[in-house]
């Protein structure tokens, strides 16, 4: 299924695992979001009107598009159009109200996130904060914890206790200590160190080198802005 999940755009996640997921990384999304709230004139009881509405307009199966979103919130009289409007659905998925729901022909649809994902877990805080380390370090490892953190976009405190809640996994170190420097990026690593670049957080030409499988290395080519290729040295 699809919502606003880690960072302030769509992200893909098990039905079983959003509550959890949402739990442990919406506040952090909510806090990079909220110059724009602050700008759009959002508070509590816009929050709690147009959350009442969207239940409204997504409940019995109905699955509105955002255009159709927009016309349930005006008739309640909360007028709003444009990326006024994209961030407060926005707030409304990472408060797991709604969610994406099923595509009508070309254009995506919402739908309540209890429908969409009914048997979604929930964890204690610091079972969602050790099941999300441990995740991101068994799909990502070798890795340090600026690179969960970068990822995650969690708290220094929560991801300065990722090495104590993953540890190791079958013998195989998967925290490494930290070795990027997080205003150029040299020594980073593996997939994030692709993705940064990606990303455009990261140049190419500033990542030494990139470790991949059985130890052999891929050096990035800058092919000029925003266009990079992996080749062996």
């Amino acid at each position: 299924m699809r919502t606003h999940i880690l960072r302030p755009r769509w992200n893909c996640v098990a039905p079983a695992d959003v509550g959890w997921r949402l739990d442990v990384t919406s506040p952090r999304v909510r806090v990079e979001n909220d110059t724009y709230y602050r700008r759009h004139g959002f508070d509590d009881d816009l929050y709690d009107r147009s959350h009442a509405v969207l239940r409204e307009a997504v409940g019995d199966g109905a699955h509105p598009t955002r255009a159709e979103v927009a016309e349930h919130l005006a008739a309640a009289g909360i007028a709003v159009s444009g990326m006024a409007l994209e961030h407060l659905v926005m707030h409304a998925e990472l408060e797991g109200v709604i969610c994406s729901g099923p595509m009508r022909g070309r254009q995506q649809t919402y739908a309540l996130l209890d429908d969409r994902a009914p048997a979604a877990r929930t964890l204690d805080p610091h079972a969602a904060l050790a099941e999300l380390t441990r995740r991101y370090f068994v799909g990502h490892g070798p890795a340090t914890v600026k690179d969960l953190r970068w990822w995650s976009r969690l708290t220094l405190a929560q991801t300065d206790a990722a090495p104590e809640l993953v540890g190791d996994t079958e013998g195989d170190a998967l925290v490494v200590e930290d070795q990027v420097d997080s205003a150029d990026g040299r020594g980073a690593r593996g997939d994030d160190a692709v993705e940064r670049v990606l990303d455009g957080e990261l140049p190419a030409a500033r990542i030494d080198v990139v470790e991949v499988e059985h130890g052999e290395a891929v050096e990035p080519v800058d092919l000029g802005p925003g266009r990079h290729r992996l080749e062996e040295p």
